[in-house]
C-alpha cells in the first residue's frame, strides 16, 4: 500500500501531532509505503522525513526566493512547482491521498483528475471552519471517505450535509507508556524555582483567541481577587505568536500578574511540564477532541473544560470530571480554589481521568485503522 498523507503544516499543533503518531505506528506495524505533502513547514518536518519522501508544497513559506526568482515568478506567475508537483504526485501510484484537515482541503482540486482513493481527515469544527474561511462543503464532493476526529466532529459535519454513511470516527492516540516515561524528565529550572509549594493550574494549545488564552488570564484575576492569599501559578504551554504575545503581557500587566501567570512557548516535551501541574484545564471556546486533556489525564491530573465547546467535553464527562458551564470564568475560578483546599479530591478526580482515558491508547485504536485503510484499497481496486 503506498498513501501520500497532506499536512496542512508541521507544527507542533493537535492535528499535525495527531496524523504524526497515526503514521508513526503506521510505519512500525505494516508494510505501508508512505510520502508527505506539507503545505507549511515546522519541527515535525525533520521527523516526517525519517519516515518517507517530504515534498514541500509552497516553497516560500519554507525558503525565502531570490530576487532573480521573485522577478521571474510576477512575470511568468507562481505555480510553475506547484504544477510538477502535481505531475509528480499523478505519476506515482499512490493508493491514497490522505488529507488532514479543513485546510489541507483547499488544494484538493488540484488532485481531482488522479484515480485514486481520497480521505479527508476533518478536526475542526465550526469557529475553526469560520475562521480558516474554508469552503467545505464544496471540497466535500473531492472526497470518497471522511474520518471524523470524535463524535461531536461527526455531528457539525452532519449537521452542515456531510452523509453520516461516509464519515468514520477515529479519536486522536496516545502512547500511554511514553507519556509517562517523558514526563520524567527535567523542566526549566527558572521555572520550578518560580512553582515550587504552589498550586499550579495548567493549560496548553497555541496563543490564539479560539483557545481561550483570555479566560485563561481572566480566571487567573478572578482566583486572585476571590482568595488573594493564594499559592497559585497559572501556566501555558504552547506556541505563541509575537503579535499574541504581545497582548497576553500587555493583559498580564495590567491584572498585575506578573507573578502568577507564565507562558512558556512551544516545548517539544511538554510533559515534564504538565507532570507539575495540580490540574489541568482547558479554557478553549472550541476543541474538536482536546488531546491535551488526555495527555494530561495519562498523567493522573484533573482536567476541566467549559461545556458545550465539542470534543473536550466528550472527554471530560467521559471521565467524571468537572465541565463548566460555558466561558463561566467565576464557576471555573471557584471550581479551582476547591480543588486547592482538597487533596483528596484532586487525587481522585486525576485517578478517575487516568481509568478513561487508557481506550485512547494507539495500541487500541490503530489496529483498526490500519484494517480501515486496507478495505479502502481493496475496495477502490474492486471497482
Amino acid at each position: 500500500m503506498k498513501i501520500l498523507f497532506i499536512f496542512h503544516e508541521a507544527r507542533l499543533t493537535g492535528a499535525s501531532l495527531a496524523l504524526f503518531r497515526m503514521v508513526k505506528w503506521l510505519k512500525s506495524h505494516s508494510d505501508i509505503s508512505m510520502s508527505f505533502l506539507l503545505l507549511e513547514g515546522g519541527a515535525l518536518q525533520k521527523e516526517l522525513g525519517e519516515l518517507g519522501e517530504v515534498i514541500e508544497w509552497d516553497r516560500y513559506k519554507f525558503y525565502k526566493p531570490s530576487i532573480l526568482r521573485r522577478v521571474r515568478n510576477k512575470l511568468l506567475g507562481n505555480n510553475s512547482f506547484q504544477k510538477k508537483i502535481i505531475r509528480k504526485i499523478s505519476k506515482s501510484n499512490f493508493d491514497i491521498l490522505y488529507f488532514n484537515t479543513i485546510v489541507s482541503g483547499r488544494v484538493a482540486e488540484n488532485f481531482k483528475h488522479i484515480q485514486t482513493k481520497r480521505i479527508w481527515h476533518i478536526h475542526e469544527l465550526e469557529l475553526a471552519v469560520k475562521t480558516n474561511n474554508v469552503d467545505y462543503l464544496q471540497a466535500y464532493s473531492l472526497f470518497d471517505s471522511i474520518i471524523a476526529n470524535s463524535k461531536s466532529t461527526k455531528l457539525f459535519l452532519e449537521s452542515k450535509g456531510f452523509d453520516g454513511r461516509k464519515i468514520n470516527v477515529f479519536y486522536p492516540i496516545v502512547s500511554v507508556s511514553s507519556i509517562q516515561n517523558l514526563s520524567k524528565e527535567s523542566v526549566d529550572n527558572n521555572l520550578a524555582r518560580i512553582i515550587k509549594n504552589s498550586f499550579v493550574i495548567g493549560s496548553s494549545g497555541s496563543g490564539i483567541e479560539r483557545k481561550g488564552v483570555q479566560s485563561f488570564i481572566i480566571t487567573a484575576k478572578l482566583v486572585n481577587n476571590i482568595y488573594p492569599a493564594n499559592n497559585f501559578k497559572f501556566v501555558w504551554v504552547g506556541d505563541v505568536s509575537k503579535n499574541e504575545r504581545s497582548i497576553i503581557e500587555h493583559d498580564i500587566q495590567k491584572t498585575n500578574l506578573s507573578e502568577k501567570v507564565f507562558f512558556l512557548g512551544e516545548k517539544n516535551n511538554p510533559y515534564p511540564y504538565y507532570d507539575k501541574f495540580n490540574i489541568f484545564i482547558s479554557t478553549s471556546k472550541e476543541e474538536s477532541f482536546g488531546l491535551s486533556l488526555v495527555e494530561a489525564a495519562i498523567l493522573k491530573k484533573p482536567i476541566i473544560c467549559f461545556d458545550s465547546t465539542g470534543g473536550g467535553g466528550e472527554i471530560v464527562k467521559k471521565a467524571n470530571n468537572k465541565v463548566i458551564p460555558y466561558l463561566d470564568v467565576t464557576t471555573l475560578a471557584n471550581q479551582i480554589i476547591q480543588y486547592s483546599k482538597d487533596p483528596d479530591l484532586v487525587s481522585g478526580m486525576g485517578v478517575k481521568a487516568y481509568n478513561t482515558v487508557q481506550s485512547y491508547d494507539e495500541d487500541i485504536i490503530m489496529p483498526r485503522f490500519l484494517v480501515f485503510l486496507k478495505n479502502e484499497v481493496e475496495e477502490n481496486s474492486s471497482l
